[in-house]
C-alpha cells in the first residue's frame, strides 16, 4: 500500500507535523492548503513510502514515519 506523507514546515524549517494522505491527489490538496493557510513562504514537502499490508508492516510504518523527534 502506498501512502504519502505531507511534512508541513515553515519558512524557517519549524515543523508543523505531517499530514498523511492515501493518494498523491489528496496530499497535493493538503499542501495548497496548508499553503494557502499560512502564505506562500510555508513549506509542505509531499514523499511517498509502502507500507506492507500487514500488523507488523504497518506497525512499523507508523514508528519510522509517523513519529517525530521532537514528540516529547
Amino acid at each position: 500500500m502506498i501512502f504519502y506523507r505531507v511534512d508541513l514546515r515553515d519558512h524557517a524549517h519549524v515543523s508543523h507535523g505531517y499530514a498523511f494522505a492515501t493518494s498523491l491527489k489528496k496530499a497535493e490538496q493538503i499542501a495548497r492548503q496548508f499553503r494557502r493557510d499560512h502564505g506562500q513562504d510555508y513549506v509542505a514537502e509531499i514523499g511517498s513510502f509502502d507500507i506492507a499490508p500487514t500488523r507488523d508492516g504497518i506497525l512499523r510504518a507508523l514508528n519510522l514515519y509517523a513519529s517525530h523527534a521532537e514528540n516529547g
